[in-house]
């Protein structure tokens, strides 16, 4: 539900104030409520869309890997991917292979696996080796993805600040993750962490939109600064007020549809 929400208002901002290249149509928004526009070659109605179809791939196998009775393989699983991965990396394989195989961005995903195994089997050897594997995989594909990105900018990327900033996030997931007693005060902020994902969704094109449309408004830091806020509040709430409210509105629809007691 927050996703369908942030969909419809980030095409309702772009349509009102957005510029003409950030413009979709009724059609290809309606697509996009789908998540599948990548793999259906629609344009997303917001750029930083384009890790849904990444998300999509990675959940595809796991689903492979319940349905199969092979779940209890996983390590294996994300060890195999990683060195199919650098095959393919190194072996210059074809864009759409790098894709289907999510070559480009396994290591991220691997980590995270390797951060469940760490949780679900007590911190074990063989899942801290995984984390490690993996992270040193993201960096590698860290660094190639900043290459790519620099060769199509006037920006460059720092390769030592992509190396710490991959590290860096991996950590972070740790720590958020694990039963680590020094944390505990600021589990009380696990909702302002529910905004991540409504905000991640919203803060692109609406933002573009508002300050190219109202130039003189965000002229300073302060106002830029301001609008950062006003968004993450909107994040906040669509997280903690619309999206429980949508939820409860489907769940209550389709228990009722199908004759079931929630």
């Amino acid at each position: 539900p927050a996703y369908w929400f942030c969909v419809l208002l980030t095409w309702i901002v772009c349509r009102l104030v957005g510029d003409a290249r950030l413009l979709t149509e009724t059609w290809e928004m309606i697509v996009n409520l789908s998540m599948l526009q990548k793999f259906l070659r629609v344009r997303d109605v917001d750029g930083v869309y384009w890790s849904l179809a990444r998300e999509l791939l990675f959940y595809a196998s796991i689903f492979v890997l319940l349905r199969t009775g092979h779940f209890r393989l996983l390590h294996r699983f994300a060890i195999l991917w990683l060195a199919l991965s650098l095959l393919l990396l190194i072996g210059g394989a074809p864009k759409l292979v790098v894709f289907a195989t999510n070559s480009d961005y396994s290591g991220f995903f691997c980590a995270g696996i390797g951060i469940y195994l760490f949780a679900s089997e007590g911190r074990t050897m063989r899942s801290g080796v995984l984390i490690i594997c993996a992270t040193a995989v993201a960096v590698y594909q860290s660094i190639l993805k900043s290459e790519q990105l620099s060769s199509t900018s006037n920006y460059m990327y720092e390769p030592l600040l992509v190396v710490l900033l991959t590290i860096a996030s991996v950590l972070l997931v740790i720590l958020a993750t694990q039963n680590f007693r020094p944390l505990g005060p600021l589990r009380a902020l696990s909702k302002l962490g529910t905004a991540t994902y409504p905000l991640y969704l919203i803060h692109a094109y609406i933002g573009y939109s508002l300050i190219n449309a109202y130039p003189a408004l965000f002229a300073s830091a302060s106002a830029i600064l301001g609008l950062i806020i006003i968004m993450m509040l909107v994040a906040y709430v669509i997280a903690n007020n619309i999206e429980p409210i949508l939820k409860s509105f489907i769940r209550a629809r389709i228990f009722h549809n199908s004759g079931a007691t929630p």
